[in-house]
């Protein structure tokens, strides 16, 4: 439903959001709260320890997808500071039954001073995770991330944000619903998210 709400948010946008003069309306120049919601998928680059090569045993995660909301604040700088909390259905070979993932992180963006209606930035943050079947925590750890992406303008306080990261993950040593020791390891994921996010200002200039 996010995905064709998006497309339809692209189709529609550009005309919506002219002014009488032509061309989209200025973004918002103050400060203001953002918030909004993203399709994910994590890929699994490099499984780590957790999943040692040549093991007699299924790997305990792979691949998988999910849903992600979040919200902060965006400085009338190039700053945005805010969090997320993420869920994602990994592939668990078998292992566990209904695998989630689970991410509660701390974001910060950095716009480049690039005029336009698209706008690039790099990311980066760090967090908490837990991962086990039908949302337990079967384990916790931590993560980090580094990542690059594209802001497009659809209005001038709604925007679609698309964004590419490398996240390696630190899982501890648990024993899995198949009564299996998984050692504690660090794996890799690249991640993928799809955003449409709103902005609120928090303070209007008098108009003139």
């Amino acid at each position: 439903m996010l995905g064709i709400a998006a497309s339809f948010a692209v189709a529609l946008a550009p005309s919506a959001a002219r002014a009488e003069i032509g061309g989209l309306e200025p973004r918002l120049e103050t400060g203001s709260v953002q918030y909004g919601a993203a399709l994910t998928a994590e890929l699994l680059a490099s499984p780590g320890a957790i999943c040692p090569v040549g093991a007699q045993v299924p790997c305990v995660i792979g691949s998988g997808g999910g849903l992600a909301v979040r919200a902060g604040y965006r400085f009338h700088s190039p700053i945005y500071i805010g969090g997320s909390y993420e869920f994602s259905k990994q592939d668990a070979h078998k292992s566990i039954t209904l695998a989630i993932l689970q991410q509660m992180r701390a974001e910060v963006r950095w716009f480049l001073p690039i005029p336009g209606v698209s706008v690039p930035f790099i990311t980066a943050g760090s967090g908490a995770v837990g991962y086990g079947g039908q949302f337990a925590l079967e384990t916790i750890g931590g993560m980090g991330f580094v990542g690059v992406g594209l802001e497009l303008q659809l209005s001038r306080t709604s925007v679609m944000a698309f964004i590419l990261s490398y996240r390696p993950i630190l899982l501890l040593t648990w024993r899995d619903t198949a009564r299996l020791e998984r050692p504690t390891g660090i794996l890799s994921m690249i991640g993928l998210e799809v955003s449409l996010e709103q902005r609120v200002p928090v303070y209007e200039p008098p108009g003139p």
